[in-house]
């Protein structure tokens, strides 16, 4: 799947993956190649 992490200033990260694990507001969660495009807000990781 493709990946963008996107900030108000400028791209993070762009491209191909299976997979990401992600430190979300409400806590880690973890989106799969194939799954439903999402749109969520993050707090800073390790």
């Amino acid at each position: 799947m493709n990946l963008e992490i996107l900030t108000p200033e400028h791209t993070v990260f762009k491209g191909d993956v299976y997979g990401v694990q992600l430190p979300g507001i409400n806590g880690l969660f973890e989106v799969l190649d194939k799954h439903a495009a999402i749109v969520s807000a993050l707090k800073a990781g390790k």
